[in-house]
Formats: structure tokens, C-alpha cells, sequence
């Protein structure tokens, strides 16, 4: 963590941090052709995998990158919901996937799990980051409850595979969109474009974090050092906005999303990012860090973050990223 200084260029430190954002399967995709499209990302590479040739096409109009595994395999087409299918296509491939991951220091990986493409790639390629000694981060959903047993387990065996291989993994459990107050109203189309928008916003807050500098600045080393303290790869992220400008009540949403699968209670690392006005009170963030700790562990280690934005006047936004939890 360090204090911005005026005097050296913004983005000097950040520009040195290679980040790469691999789309797995169709649900991958997706949330990687909403990135594009809402032009977050200039400098960071999009790269989507899968065997159906269909589902990749076009997707270079939107500056994706794109990898075809296991032609020879599903003969172009997906891979009719077998996870197998899909882990031989990314092995059969992986010298192709190796490329793809030279020179890079952080790596997420975005998948819908679930269905064979996404389920079967994720997890292979996860291991050859971890074989390269990447930081990576998978960000993915789990089907909701009416999809069927099968789709649930597979996804279950995808999940169980990437927690061996990832520094963090961060779940977002589709059956919990239903909980939110908007979900009655939702269209099926409308419920998984949410979900996809989730998966989007954990992705973008986390780059811009090691991307841009901040008053009080969080950078790559930071991150690796609090997800890679844990000897288990779970981990949970949230997001809390007070529209009083009150960072405890910002955090407290966050601690209270009703997407977090689990609370935060007994993690012992955990990254918090605070966006607000650009005079806010060192005495609120500490009360607010102070609460925070009361949360997880004694020995909680809390890296902390500040950006203050004249724009932000009167609304506060955190992001929480917890992890290393002792019940693991």
C-alpha cells in the first residue's frame, strides 16, 4: 500500500503489471463480450476459449481474442454438456493455452459452470497458470436450483477442481439472485444478463484497483500477497454504496450483501477499497477498517485502499475482498 505522490506518473507502476481475462465456455463469453462492449478495458487482453466455432465468431469486432480447442475433438460443435469433452479439448490444445499465458503476472478466469465447455476449460486452464506461477483468480456462477442435478453436479465437479488450482476462487451462487428484491420482476434473459453483470463488475473493480492509482493506492504486490497468504483458494467479494457518504453503513452492505455465500467472519486477509468524495475523514475510514476487524480474526490482515473523486460527493463505494478463513 502506498500514499500517491503527484510527482510520479500515475500509471508508472501499473502499466508494468500484465493482466490477461480468459473467457471459458459460452457463459465466459458473455461477460467478457459485456466488458468489451461497455469499453472498460484498453490495455488488457480478452481472450475467449471454447470448442463450438459458432459460439467464438465475431467476437474479434469486439477486439476478443480467440482460441478454438478440441476441433478434432467436438468437430467445431460444443460439447453437448460433457465436462469431459471439455477438459480432453483444452489438454488436447494446451500447448496453444501455454502461449496464450506467456508474460503475464494475473490471470481471471470467467466461466458459467454448469455445462461441459465451460466446466471442462476453466480448470485446465487454471492449472497451466498455476504452473507458471500466475496470480489467477476465477470468478464463477453456479447454475440456479430448477437447471437439474446434472448441471449441478457438474458444475460441483468443476468447482472442486479449480479450488486446487486458483489463488482465489469467487462463487457467485445463481440461486441467490432470487433473494434480491428486483427478482420477481426479472426476465429469464434479464436474470442471467445479471448474472453476467456480477461476474463483470467483480472483474473490473479488481483491475481497476491494480490498474489506476488512488489516493491511498493498492497495487498487484498487495494483491498477491493477501490472496496467496491462504492455504485455500476461497474467497468472497462484495460490493456496499451508501448514498449518505457513511463508509461504515457502505461496508456493512457489503458484509451483508445476500450474494456472499458465506460472512467474514474468521478470515484472517481481506482487501478493502474505498471510493468516495475527495474529502473524506481518515477518522470514518479508520472506524469503518476498525469494524471491519472486529469481523474476522485478531490477527486479520487488512490491506486498505483509498481513490477520493470529486464526482463521488455525498456517495461512497467499497469493495471487499475477503479471504483465508481459518474454518478451511
Amino acid at each position: 500500500m502506498t500514499v500517491k505522490n503527484e510527482n510520479i506518473e500515475n500509471d508508472y507502476n501499473k502499466a508494468t503489471v500484465n493482466i490477461k481475462i480468459v473467457g471459458a465456455g459460452g457463459g465466459g463469453t458473455s461477460v467478457l463480450e459485456s466488458l468489451a462492449a461497455n469499453k472498460l478495458f484498453d490495455n488488457i487482453e480478452m481472450v475467449a476459449i471454447n470448442t463450438d466455432s459458432r459460439a467464438l465468431n465475431g467476437l474479434s469486432r469486439w477486439g476478443i481474442s480467440t482460441i478454438q480447442v478440441g476441433s478434432n475433438i467436438t468437430d467445431g460443435y460444443g460439447t453437448g454438456g460433457d465436462m469431459k469433452k471439455g477438459e480432453i479439448s483444452a489438454l488436447r490444445d494446451e500447448h496453444i493455452l501455454r502461449e496464450m499465458m506467456q508474460n503475464i503476472n494475473m490471470l481471471f478466469i470467467t466461466a458459467g459452470l454448469g455445462g461441459g465447455a465451460g466446466s471442462g476449460i476453466a480448470p485446465v486452464v487454471a492449472k497451466l497458470a498455476k504452473e507458471q506461477g500466475i496470480l489467477t483468480v476465477a470468478i464463477v456462477t453456479m447454475p440456479f436450483s430448477f437447471e437439474g442435478c446434472k448441471r449441478n453436479r457438474t458444475a460441483m465437479t468443476s468447482l472442486n477442481e479449480l479450488e486446487k488450482e486458483v489463488d482465489a476462487l469467487i462463487v457467485i451462487q445463481n440461486d441467490k439472485l432470487m433473494t434480491l428484491p428486483e427478482a420477481k420482476q426479472l426476465t429469464v434473459s434479464n436474470a442471467f444478463k445479471l448474472t453476467d453483470s456480477v461476474l463483470e463488475r467483480a472483474v473490473t473493480l479488481i483491475t481497476k484497483i491494480i490498474m489506476t492509482t488512488g489516493d491511498v493506492n493498492i497495487d498487484f504486490a498487495d494483491i498477491s500477497t493477501i490472496l496467496r497468504q491462504s492455504q485455500s483458494s476461497d474467497a468472497v467479494f462484495s460490493v456496499g454504496v451508501s448514498e449518505k457518504g457513511d463508509v461504515a453503513e457502505a461496508l456493512e452492505k457489503a458484509c451483508n450483501s445476500p450474494l456472499l455465500k458465506r460472512s467474514v467472519k474468521g478470515a484472517q486477509g481481506a482487501i478493502l477499497y474505498i471510493i468516495g468524495a475527495d474529502d473524506m475523514s481518515m477518522y470514518d475510514i479508520n472506524t469503518a477498517i476498525m469494524k471491519l476487524k472486529a469481523e474476522m480474526t485478531d490477527a486479520a490482515n487488512i490491506i486498505w485502499g483509498y481513490m477520493g473523486t470529486p464526482d463521488k460527493a455525498g456517495t461512497v463505494e467499497v469493495m471487499l475482498i475477503a479471504t483465508d478463513f481459518i474454518d478451511c
